[in-house]
């Protein structure tokens, strides 16, 4: 498939793996990928709980280890980790650890900063991602937190510190922090869905977050910023993109009106940002005001930004990505704006995912260009066995080199039918995590500098 930008190769299942966990099957979904050296790339494979009626029950993530993106089953698999019972410290019950997707934050082994001298903790980063508390008697329910009050959902942040020697990557300390632990004097609520990026001798990527107003909530979202202190990377620094506490609505607790936040870095250096907004009903079946594109530029490394462009109905209210290509070119990917899905069934606007596109901006960031196809559900796998519908989603896409100083633009993305999702129907044979090359003319430019 192709377009006057981008031509998608090598559209197939990467990687999927169903294993006990605790008496529950899992199935790989999304992946976070991280450069480890000028050859060898890190992917975190997120596990969720398949064949159970909880909606979201996310159950431990691995590392797969890749030289060759074509061939991952020459890739080396290993364990992050799983879930856990604990006692839940804001109601005193045991429950079920959930741990979410991870996002890897890693300086390459031999990289170099950008006056060629040796980057000072190349073979280091972070891994973050967030936990919650499922309570156990209700994991038979779509809804695990129905009746539940607020103030007794545990929900938070694990970091562990990691590196690579060229043959192994190793996990190190791992620590949970609360919401407002994280940096003082702020609050956060969520990961981002794009790459994690070189920002001096640190690291910056883009989170949900604000100022701590002492409620609890995050009222936004902008660039997190990492250092390397004594040794273990920490967040240092929050710039916000966005805030408005006038239109906060929530999903869980703790996530704001704008979530899931991607930050990508162009050929002039500039950086370009943009987050899912949720908005007041996220469940009705559209349209709606927050069905939005909204697409912010900064030209001094994330301190100022200003609002490029908004487009109205831009896709349903579903995860979605800001990306750039190999060659610097930005787009958006995400899921096509309908009303109903493709049986002609009028459904809330959340769960439309059928079809996946990349949506090239225009040069002069006023707008965006026709789209891509990436997946179409029915029209790649055909109707999905248990008579529901595809759901295709939860794109991240980053610039990697593999072996013999290949240079590719990658996106991973999961495909589930929806009833595995919402009901407890087991995967289906095209179930997992998905990978698509976006090839585009021109030089490429990789993040790293080796």
């Amino acid at each position: 498939m192709k377009n006057n930008y981008f031509e998608v190769k090598n559209n197939s299942l990467f990687a999927k793996k169903v294993e006990t966990l605790e008496d529950m099957d899992g199935v790989y979904q999304i992946g976070h990928p991280a450069q480890l050296d000028c050859e060898t790339v890190a992917v975190g494979l997120n596990i969720r709980c398949c064949g159970v009626n909880a909606i979201d029950l996310e159950v431990g993530n691995d590392i797969l280890i890749l030289k060759d993106f074509e061939h991952p089953e020459n890739g080396k698999f290993q364990m992050l980790d799983r879930p856990s019972k604990f006692i839940n410290p804001l109601s005193g019950k045991e429950e079920l650890l959930a741990r979410y997707p991870k996002n890897i934050g890693f300086v390459p082994l031999g990289a170099k900063l950008d006056d060629d001298s040796t980057h000072p903790f190349a073979g280091t980063g972070f891994i973050i991602g967030q936990v919650m508390g499922f309570p156990l008697e209700k994991l038979d329910r779509s809804d695990c937190f129905d009746g539940i009050p607020q103030e007794k959902i545990f929900y938070g942040f694990e970091i562990a510190q990691c590196s690579y020697d060229g043959k192994n990557f190793n996990v190190g300390e791992r620590q949970i922090f609360k919401i407002s632990e994280l940096l003082e004097g702020f609050v956060f609520g969520g990961g981002s869905v794009g790459p994690i990026l070189p920002d001096g001798d640190g690291l910056m990527m883009a989170y949900s977050g604000c100022p701590d107003y002492g409620d609890n909530k995050v009222y936004g979202c902008g660039i997190l910023r990492w250092k390397n202190i004594n040794g273990k990377w920490i967040p240092s620094k929050f710039d916000s993109v966005y805030e408005d506490r006038r239109k906060f609505e929530t999903l869980n607790g703790v996530s704001g009106n704008l979530i899931e936040p991607t930050v990508v870095r162009l050929n002039d250096n500039s950086l370009l940002f943009s987050a899912r907004e949720v908005g007041n009903n996220p469940f009705g079946p559209g349209p709606q005001e927050a069905e939005r594109l909204h697409i912010w530029k900064s030209v001094d490394n994330g301190k100022t930004w200003i609002l490029c462009f908004i487009v109205p109905h831009f896709h349903t209210l579903t995860p979605m990505s800001l990306d750039s290509s190999a060659t610097g070119k930005p787009f958006v990917i995400a899921n096509a704006y309908c009303t109903c899905n493709s049986k002609g069934e009028t459904v809330p606007s959340i769960i439309l995912r059928e079809k996946l596109l990349a949506y090239p901006l225009k040069n002069d960031l006023t707008g965006i260009e026709e789209p891509l196809v990436i997946q179409d559900g029915n029209a790649d796998f055909g109707m999905p066995p248990y008579n529901s519908f595809w759901r295709i989603d939860l794109p991240v896409g980053m610039t990697l080199q593999f072996r013999n100083k290949k240079i590719c633009h990658l996106i991973f993305y999961r495909v589930l039918e929806h009833l595995e999702c919402d009901s407890n129907a087991m995967p289906t044979e095209f179930t997992g995590c998905h990978i698509a090359e976006i090839k585009s003319d021109g030089n490429v430019m990789p993040i790293w500098k080796f």
